[in-house]
């Protein structure tokens, strides 16, 4: 329920899309074409623009939108900040910005949530290559996509 928040959690998803647009979904892409990897990782940085702006926004004991139930907002958001975290570790992603810590970690210890991280319908980590090609190329096709992804 966005709770009278519609507005917030729509700028939230499409803060969230622009920040995966910004490199975070295409760093692979870039290696693969002869980019080396912290070249192409550093274009991923540029979504801690939005990590700062939801720093300032996020009401405390609320998740992303101020609900008090998790929206899709905060997947949307999870997934741009887990992907950092995975790329650059959870102190250079969130480390000085304690609010949206707090967030992260109200989110990831709501039980529907924790169930879903250890689930296999998890998109896998983008650094582990075996299974992120994978799930690539099923999306791909999925999409009729034309290799290489």
């Amino acid at each position: 329920k966005a709770e009278g928040k519609e507005e917030r959690v729509d700028e939230i998803i499409e803060a969230s899309s622009d920040a995966m647009g910004s490199g975070l979904l295409k760093a692979p892409f870039f290696v693969r074409d002869g980019m080396s990897l912290p070249d192409s990782l550093a274009r991923g940085k540029a979504a801690y623009r939005w990590f700062r702006a939801w720093e300032k926004q996020i009401e405390a004991g609320k998740f992303i939108a101020g609900t008090s139930q998790p929206t899709v907002a905060d997947s949307c958001a999870l997934r741009v900040v887990e992907d950092c975290v995975e790329y650059f570790g959870v102190e250079d992603v969130l480390g000085g910005l304690p609010n949206l810590r707090a967030w992260r970690d109200k989110f990831l210890n709501v039980p529907a949530m924790v169930a879903f991280m250890k689930s296999s319908s998890r998109m896998p980590s983008p650094k582990v290559e075996e299974t992120s090609r994978v799930y690539s190329r099923e999306v791909g096709d999925a999409l009729g996509w034309k290799e290489p992804y």
